[in-house]
């Protein structure tokens, strides 16, 4: 019989198995927040690591000549792990030809974690708003917290100052001076000093630091310790107005918005002189509204104003619920919360993915990346591999199951992770001995699988952007036990003016950190597992490391001007009643800041990413 002919319409056919690849290296993508598609992020990270490599071509990253990807195709394979389950990966394959190292892999495997489904549809809206409102008090209740308690958050603040110090041409103190305050910090919180010192206040630290060892040189480290109060004073102190400033705005807008609606009815209604009498006069005689109303002199038809409004509810409601809400679900501590269920499939998901790859005698090296939420998601997977391994051999976790030594980098772009513990992390229980279980159990990158005997393995770099509202620099996770083992920070600036949405995403675009990122991927750079040595041949991590990055002040001046402008418009409402030329002098000043910001924003736009791959 004649082969039937296929269709036009046919479907292209499934992705052949894979081929068993003698060795490779995997590259396991967490995605970020939202309405992800399957295969979109890791297409997003695949082909920017390709146009990389073609516009990198004649120029050598870290003194090695670079390659093109070549054999880029989707693969499937059984799981590992989960039986009648199959993955699909991207497979490419990196070739150097004469240049290539002997021994290093030349196929490459980029799997992702995808857990969007997951979280879809869990969060509401409402509940979103609701839970947001609950965290504007945090600033309020870290700060007046004992000093003993909320102690991560505490030692996340002297990371922060040490690191800038490290970074510093004059160091104003020493490695171990700074390793002092911090193991006096950690006995504060055993059982004698917690009836010694009762409240735990700072007063009491200080005053434990001189009993502790009054011959020693205090006054120094006596100084280091107030410096550090006065730092995280200071930073809450910025945490609250932040906020502050974020409510003072959403109030200004919303009033703005009702005094737009009313100056629209009152046109509408100019000849009905009872309704506009009787009804409107009252609201718009009110001080600041009918301040904030006359802004409005030309409120637009009631259709358009309607059609915004529906407009803007309707993404709001989007990205509240679709965004916000999986930061809301993955941060659901409460295990009696029916969200923390699906916090659990999310990590089960992530570690499932994990084990799979690990189990591959032919994996030779991972290197796991997480963009934004999937950060967070990918860091506690690796603490959750490490306590298994952990329960499995207490005494030589790397000698368990889990092959974790073969993990050599962790890169996260646009993390919350600091963030995440600030609003919801931190809280502190009323017993010594939970605090220090929920510690210990819970892990940091002193521990497996981020550490061996105090040594880092894995390196762990983290690129942001201070326009990037979702991201930080990460200094949480730092280890209590061995406090040199930090997270690399690099501070990047992908647009001139900071642009929230697009500073967000633009790390793969951005020329240093996906020559970074190639670099550590292909290249095998910036590792801990083989790093340079220095004269007296112990290894030397700092050569390894790549941050702190680049600072853009001009960003900070202009952050700082649009900060400004809600307490402008507040300031002049309350000048109104009393002196209407300062105060419209106050309002003319907001208004040209705005007008200086939209300025600036759109130059910013139409000028593109400050360092593009193309």
């Amino acid at each position: 019989m004649p082969a039937s002919k296929k269709p036009d319409n046919a479907p292209p056919p499934p992705a052949e198995t894979a081929p068993q690849d003698k060795q490779y290296t995997a590259i396991v993508y967490f995605h970020g927040m939202g309405a992800q598609r399957r295969y979109e992020e890791i297409s997003r990270l695949v082909d920017a690591l390709d146009r990389l490599s073609y516009v990198k071509r004649d120029t050598p990253l870290d003194g090695i000549p670079v390659a093109k990807l070549s054999g880029i195709e989707a693969r499937l394979e059984p799981s590992r792990v989960t039986p009648d389950e199959r993955l699909s990966y991207i497979r490419a394959y990196y070739d150097r030809g004469a240049a290539q190292p002997e021994g290093f892999t030349t196929a490459y495997r980029f799997y992702e974690a995808y857990w969007a489904p997951l979280a879809a549809g869990k969060s509401s809206a409402r509940s979103v708003v609701k839970w947001l409102l609950v965290q504007f008090k945090t600033p309020a209740q870290t700060i007046r917290s004992p000093w003993r308690d909320r102690a991560r958050l505490r030692r996340a603040a002297l990371y922060a100052m040490w690191q800038a110090d490290r970074g510093a041409s004059t160091p104003a103190y020493s490695d171990s001076e700074y390793q002092y305050i911090l193991n006096r910090y950690d006995a504060f919180e055993e059982p004698d000093k917690r009836r010694a010192f009762e409240k735990g206040s700072f007063r009491a630290f200080l005053k434990w630091l001189t009993e502790a060892n009054p011959k020693d040189d205090d006054q120094r480290r006596i100084q280091l310790a107030k410096k550090w109060r006065r730092a995280y004073v200071l930073s809450e102190i910025y945490n609250m107005m932040v906020l502050l400033t974020i409510l003072l705005a959403i109030t200004i807008l919303g009033i703005a918005a009702i005094g737009s609606l009313l100056r629209t009815i009152a046109m509408l209604t100019e000849g009905m002189s009872y309704l506009q009498i009787e009804l409107l006069q009252p609201y718009l005689s009110v001080s600041p509204l009918q301040y904030i109303i006359e802004l409005v002199p030309y409120a637009p038809h009631p259709f358009v104003a309607f059609g915004l409004l529906l407009i803007s509810a309707i993404a709001m409601r989007r990205f509240l619920r679709d965004y916000v809400g999986d930061v809301q679900l993955w941060t659901t501590y409460q295990e009696t919360d029916d969200k923390h269920k699906t916090r659990t499939e999310i990590l089960e998901r992530g570690t499932v993915l994990m084990r799979h790859v690990l189990s591959d005698p032919a994996c030779g090296r991972v290197i796991v990346v997480g963009h934004s939420l999937g950060s967070a998601i990918a860091y506690d997977c690796l603490l959750e591999l490490g306590r298994i391994n952990r329960a499995e051999n207490a005494e030589n976790p790397f000698k368990a199951s889990l092959r974790l030594d073969v993990i050599d980098h962790f890169i996260t772009l646009a993390s919350p992770i600091d963030k995440i513990h600030y609003f919801f992390e931190s809280h502190t229980g009323k017993y010594h001995r939970y605090n220090r279980v929920v510690d210990d159990i819970r892990g940091d990158i002193g521990t497996v699988p981020f550490a061996k005997n105090r040594k880092a393995t894995i390196h762990w770099v983290n690129f942001w952007d201070r326009a990037d509202i979702i991201s930080g620099a990460i200094d949480s996770a730092s280890s209590r036990s061995a406090p040199l083992l930090m997270v690399d920070n690099v501070q990047v600036s992908n647009y001139l003016l900071g642009l929230p949405g697009p500073s967000h995403s633009g790390y793969f675009q951005h020329e240093r950190v996906m020559s970074d990122i190639f670099s550590m991927i292909f290249h095998g750079a910036h590792s801990f597992k083989n790093p340079p040595r220095n004269e007296k041949g112990w290894p030397d991590l700092d050569q390894v490391m790549l941050g702190p990055g680049n600072r853009s002040s001009f960003f900070d001046i202009a952050g700082i001007g649009l900060a400004l402008v809600p307490w402008l418009i507040l300031f002049a409402s309350l000048l109104v009643a009393f002196t209407p030329i300062a105060a419209s002098i106050t309002l003319n000043a907001a208004l040209a800041l705005v007008a200086a910001g939209a300025l600036l924003a759109l130059g910013s736009a139409l000028r593109g990413h400050v360092r593009s791959i193309d």
